[in-house]
């Protein structure tokens, strides 16, 4: 559960003498509960440029988020990303058709993005200190190239889509 997730990185922040800084968009409408586990609430309220997120992940020193492409933010910047897969969010990518662009490299790639289910999260937490996460600046920069540059994978899939509809 989304509360349990909170909890687990909260803790192992707390073990490894960090701060979980949560950034969330207003939209959400996020439980009274997420406040009272992080060490730090930030929102998008009034904030366009720059982004909360980007600023925040220039001083992380790992981030986590839920199937989102976060991942490719994370990769420039060069910071470790976990990329924990919500079932309801699985759902809606299948639902979506976002499956075609969100494939298992875009969140699970070595030495960039490291996808874990909610069950797999505590064990590996459990397993790994923050000093453990890393990125690989080559792996960044192929990941980044397979994704970002022309012509890739994620142009042509969003081209072969546009041609079903």
């Amino acid at each position: 559960s989304y509360s349990k997730i909170l909890e687990l990185t909260k803790h192992w922040s707390d073990a490894n003498d960090a701060e979980l800084v949560y950034k969330t968009r207003i939209k959400n409408q996020d439980p009274s509960f997420v406040s009272r586990l992080v060490s730090k609430l930030v929102s998008d309220q009034n904030r366009w440029y720059p982004p909360a997120n980007l600023e925040l992940m220039t001083i992380a020193d790992v981030v986590f988020s839920f199937s989102s492409s976060t991942a490719l933010e994370a990769a420039f910047l060069h910071r470790p990303h976990i990329s924990i897969n919500l079932p309801e969010m699985l759902g809606l990518i299948k639902k979506n058709n976002f499956d075609l662009f969100f494939n298992n490299s875009f969140f699970d790639h070595p030495g960039v993005t490291k996808q874990l289910t909610a069950g797999e999260l505590e064990d590996f937490l459990a397993k790994n200190k923050l000093s453990d996460l890393s990125s690989h600046n080559s792996a960044c920069q192929d990941y980044l190239k397979n994704y970002l540059e022309q012509p890739a994978n994620s142009s042509r899939a969003i081209l072969d889509f546009l041609k079903t509809k």
